[in-house]
């Protein structure tokens, strides 16, 4: 998928499906949960790129982009990513460019012991990408960008 069209789709977050397919997306409707316990339906539209619709509404609340593989042979996505960011960019290029995480979480055991969870933040997102979301990131140990989300702050749910 073009950057352009990333950028369109993270701009149209909030509208619904057929909003967003009346202006010209071609993306497969959404009819499938990607887990049971979410209230939302996901469409993959390539590997590593996801859309996440409210299941009641089918609005687009979530773009997801994982930027290296989330476990073992696991696809990803290999294109580029809509301006300001990078896909080489660190968790202190991030700061550099948003400046003060909303929320912010360092790398840390699992409850259970088991594995270490990844390090994240989010971030207003800058308004000229869209007037009411938020950008995150998920690092790897490295700091780098691993996985990229856009979501809504204050989805519009009926």
């Amino acid at each position: 998928m073009d950057v352009a069209t990333i950028s369109r789709l993270v701009q149209g977050m909030g509208l619904t499906y057929e909003e967003l397919v009346a202006q010209g997306e071609s993306i497969e409707p959404p009819t499938d949960k990607l887990y049971d316990e979410f209230e939302w339906l996901t469409v993959i539209v390539e590997p590593g790129l996801t859309l996440d619709f409210w299941e009641d509404s089918l609005a687009l609340e979530k773009v997801l982009i994982e930027l290296m593989p989330l476990e073992a042979g696991r696809s990803f996505y290999s294109g580029e990513l809509p301006d300001p960011f990078s896909r080489s960019m660190t968790r202190t290029d991030i700061r550099n460019l948003l400046g003060t995480p909303l929320r912010s979480w360092e790398r840390r055991p699992s409850a259970d012991g088991q594995h270490t969870l990844n390090a994240w933040e989010s971030y207003h997102l800058p308004g000229h990408l869209h007037p009411s979301a938020r950008v995150g990131f998920v690092y790897n140990a490295d700091l780098q960008i691993k996985v990229l989300s856009f979501d809504l702050l204050e989805p519009q749910r009926d």
